[in-house]
């Protein structure tokens, strides 16, 4: 029986995924047979359907694991045919043998969060103490987030619980986190292993999946179709205003970006070339002028153009770009790195030894 490791979060979103990816990478580099699992899928209450997650596909294709040919097990608290939960772990067991079998470790993640679906704890509880698996608790951070809502959690895995991860804390939070949070948290008993910050590139996206996200098309394309993008900047009517800093000074100010610009201002589309830029995106369905085409092929600076006024396709980045994905080799790697300089992970390397 290999060791157990079962990833759970107070809530959906928090990064159950992105950790559970990166520990798996950092166990295999160390030479450990990891497998990476979601075996159980929760239907609401009159939704007996339930969509591929992306993400898990993703991080298991990083990862270089066989494609699974088995379906999650859906329950539901409305369907007679539900598993017992007591005989859950059995079904999970027999269901993913092989994974068990040829493995040194299995990361199970949850199927949604502790606190989002009634059904989670149950199943959390059955699943874990069937499979007699250590738990690690991923919470999301917020500057509003209860004391008593970890630990109820670290009552309910007990001694199981090798620790919390409190992730995506932001530049303004970490002070606030640091010196109240996790001090309260140790008072109550729980261990924290550390605090994640926030961090824009797993918010990010490609630009080739960017410009198809706008219905745009491309005015120059470039190699950088693959290239992620972390920041949006725009060029607007204030960059003429009086006292405002000079445009590359203006667009200077972030990397890895794309640049929103009104197609009929090449000098705002110019200033942006003259910083790092990963694309430049035209409004209002304007061709850019020559020479700025030949100074983008020069850069190798993508350039595409969209229908949209620059109102509207801030209104379309805002829901693109408002919740993290892992999606991308380069962001697993990041927080990977991210993970192991922020973490303390000896309880959980210890687990593997025991």
């Amino acid at each position: 029986m290999p060791k157990v490791l079962y990833i759970a979060s107070l809530n959906a979103g928090d990064g159950k995924t992105a950790l559970s990816a990166a520990l798996a990478r950092r166990w295999q580099q160390a030479g450990r047979r990891v497998e990476y699992l979601k075996p159980v899928s929760l239907a609401g209450d009159s939704d007996q359907t339930v969509a591929p997650d992306q993400d898990f596909l993703f991080a298991r294709k990083a990862l270089g694991l066989r494609d699974l040919t088995q379906e999650p097990i859906v329950v539901s608290s409305k369907s007679p045919d539900d598993p017992l939960l007591a005989d859950l772990h059995q079904k999970v067991k027999s269901s993913y043998h092989d994974a068990f079998q040829d493995s040194d470790v299995v990361l199970i993640e949850a199927a949604g969060g502790l606190e989002t679906l009634s059904l989670e704890r149950e199943v959390s509880r059955a699943v874990s103490q069937g499979l007699e698996a250590k738990v690690l608790l991923v919470v999301g951070y917020t500057r509003d987030l209860e004391v008593e809502r970890v630990v109820s959690v670290d009552e309910m895995f007990g001694e199981a619980l090798l620790g919390v991860v409190i992730n995506r804390v932001t530049h303004l939070g970490m002070r606030q986190a640091a010196s109240s949070l996790v001090p309260s948290l140790a008072e109550a008993g729980v261990r924290v292993l550390g605090l994640v910050p926030e961090t824009r590139v797993m918010f990010g996206i490609t630009v080739g999946d960017l410009v198809e996200r706008l219905d745009g098309r491309y005015a120059l394309e470039t190699s950088g179709h693959d290239d992620l993008v972390e920041c949006i900047m725009v060029g607007a009517n204030l960059l003429d205003a009086e006292g405002f800093p000079a445009g590359p000074e203006y667009f200077g100010r972030m990397e890895n970006k794309v640049v929103i610009a009104k197609g009929d201002r090449p000098d705002f589309q110019w200033a942006a070339m003259d910083t790092p830029t990963r694309c430049l995106i035209l409004t209002g369905n304007h061709d850019p002028i020559p020479y700025v085409i030949e100074k983008a092929r020069e850069k190798q600076i993508p350039l595409a153009v969209v229908e949209r006024d620059t109102l509207d396709v801030l209104d379309a980045l805002e829901e693109i770009m408002s919740s993290p994905r892992l999606d991308q080799p380069a962001k697993l790697e990041k927080f990977q790195a991210l993970v192991e300089e922020t973490l303390d992970l000896a309880p959980l390397d210890a687990m593997l030894e025991d």
